[in-house]
């Protein structure tokens, strides 16, 4: 469904966005970059550049994969850094959701969510949270340079 005018009325914009949207996420560039990205379970993650009115699959990913959640930097997309939690794992784009490369997370298998700095266009900080196992032993590992390494923080003990 797209509005253009605040929520006030709707109209459906396209077919083409999958019946499982999970999450989405505005470019934080929005109005001047309209870009606007959905994720669903199943049916991977599709992109608009145009605020919603044309939508297309999201190529670089697999698109049967079950996306969690999304973050895009503050400063996107002078910062073109975007990451998909997509099936318990991370997916990171330096290039604006060009590409996109598989991260892995010390002591994390199953990761549940990222999040990035308040301040991260100056300090390029994130977090991970998962679980290092079906187990559910809590692991946190971080980041200081955009996504693009990490190590582990902290685990918690053994149930």
């Amino acid at each position: 469904m797209l509005s253009d005018d605040g929520g006030q009325t709707w109209e459906e914009s396209c077919t083409v966005l999958p019946a499982f949207a999970r999450s989405a996420v505005f470019s934080p560039g929005y109005p001047d970059d309209p870009s606007v990205w959905v994720g669903s379970y199943g049916s991977g993650v599709r992109v608009s550049h145009d605020g919603g009115v044309r939508w297309e699959v999201l190529e670089g990913l697999d698109e049967h994969l079950y996306v969690e959640g999304m973050v895009a930097a503050p400063g996107y997309p002078d910062d073109p850094v975007l990451m998909v939690v997509t099936s318990r794992r991370l997916m990171r784009s330096a290039d604006g959701s060009e590409s996109f490369e598989h991260v892995l997370l010390p002591g994390i298998e199953l990761l549940h969510e990222v999040v990035l700095s308040p301040s991260f266009d100056e300090d390029r900080f994130a977090l991970a949270v998962g679980t290092t196992d079906d187990e559910g032993q809590w692991s946190v590992a971080r980041s200081a340079d955009a996504g693009a390494t990490w190590e582990q923080a902290w685990t918690s003990e053994p149930p």
